[in-house]
């Protein structure tokens, strides 16, 4: 099935692919070869892979060239490393689908993954999430609404849509999505080339300020591979200038009206979890001493107490328990409770 698959797309090399998937690749030779044969096992046919090989110095180079040369929509890119959002953004250069899949390069996809997403496409949604899930100390777990339902979401639930997504683990990765790539081509959005963490949270924050629409799909298609590594990531997770670049990223493509409106209160909420919750980990690492940690959390509170509305946000905490426990909102209800021990922790 998958050869005759295969000779139908060499034949059509040039028609438009539906999705360009696009997979960052440094040092993955242990993972590689899998990941690239769940593209090609799609049941659905129309896609474009492109690998971005950033400098690896293990057989991923190898491993890439040879599935290139075995079918013609397969594209390799081999660059000097430079991280994965400059690789991304390499990917997002010579894409031609009409829509954006990101995979990590130790990560599968599910079979049917194209062909499911394929209805929603037709329907020139913006923007398709669906669940994941991974192995965790050899159990399963899945991340996936609790409410088991595949839908469309209208424009005017986008935002309490996307607010779910953040408390259920769904919002912040890249590879949970498709996204239309003629948004990201209009509004010039690319990878933060000069963030190394939470680079997926950043451009999710932009690309979701411009759709109009989205759909979810209640089913865990994409598969976490959730292992240890030696990196240094740890390290550059918890720097606290990284965190200020990250953060400030955050609060300007987050709180486009100062307002405090319901919807930027809320958003407002979860810049400020971010915060304290990112520097607040910083703790837990071993490299850091008593007087690391102190400096850690007194660049913490000297940037939030540059926050023009910081004020205004401690004035009206009061107002929002009432408010937030007139909506019964579970995740309201949580993010209120996270901001007020934070503050009452610190300031």
């Amino acid at each position: 099935m998958y050869l005759l698959k295969n000779i139908i797309m060499n034949k059509n090399v040039n028609c438009t692919p539906t999705f360009s998937v696009i997979i960052p690749i440094f040092n993955v030779e242990k993972f590689l070869s899998k990941c690239i044969e769940s593209i090609l096992s799609q049941s659905y046919p129309n896609w474009e892979l492109i690998l971005v090989n950033d400098g690896s110095s293990d057989k991923s180079p190898q491993i890439c060239n040879t599935f290139a040369s075995k079918d013609s929509r397969i594209k390799v890119i081999n660059k000097s490393n430079q991280g994965v959002s400059k690789a991304r953004n390499s990917g997002l250069d010579i894409a031609r689908g009409k829509y954006i899949c990101f995979v990590d390069a130790d990560d599968i996809i599910a079979p049917t993954l194209f062909e499911t997403l394929l209805p929603f496409t037709k329907k020139e949604i913006d923007c398709v999430v669906y669940g994941y899930d991974r192995i965790h100390n050899g159990k399963l777990e899945e991340f996936v609404l609790p409410d088991k339902r595949t839908t469309d979401i209208e424009s005017t639930y986008l935002d309490s849509f996307i607010w779910e997504l953040k408390y259920y683990n769904l919002f912040v990765p890249l590879w949970n999505k498709v996204y239309k790539r003629n948004i990201i081509e209009c509004h010039k959005l690319r990878n933060e080339k000069d963030i190394s963490i939470n680079e997926d949270l950043i451009f999710n924050q932009q690309f979701f300020h411009y759709i109009k629409t989205a759909s979810y799909i209640n089913l865990p298609l994409y598969h976490y591979t959730l292992f240890s590594t030696n990196n240094c990531l740890s390290k550059r997770v918890c720097d606290p200038q990284i965190l200020l670049q990250v953060s400030d990223v955050i609060k300007q493509t987050n709180f486009q009206d100062s307002s405090f409106t319901k919807l930027a209160l809320f958003d407002k909420f979860f810049y400020w979890d971010f915060l304290r919750l990112s520097y607040l980990n910083s703790f837990l690492l071993p490299q850091y001493s008593r007087h690391d940690r102190l400096k850690i959390i007194n660049i913490f509170l000297s940037h939030i107490r540059q926050d023009s509305d910081y004020k205004q946000y401690l004035t009206t905490l009061g107002k929002v328990k009432s408010f937030i426990y007139q909506w019964k909102s579970k995740y309201l209800i949580y993010l209120y409770h996270i901001t007020y021990q934070t503050i009452k922790k610190y300031i």
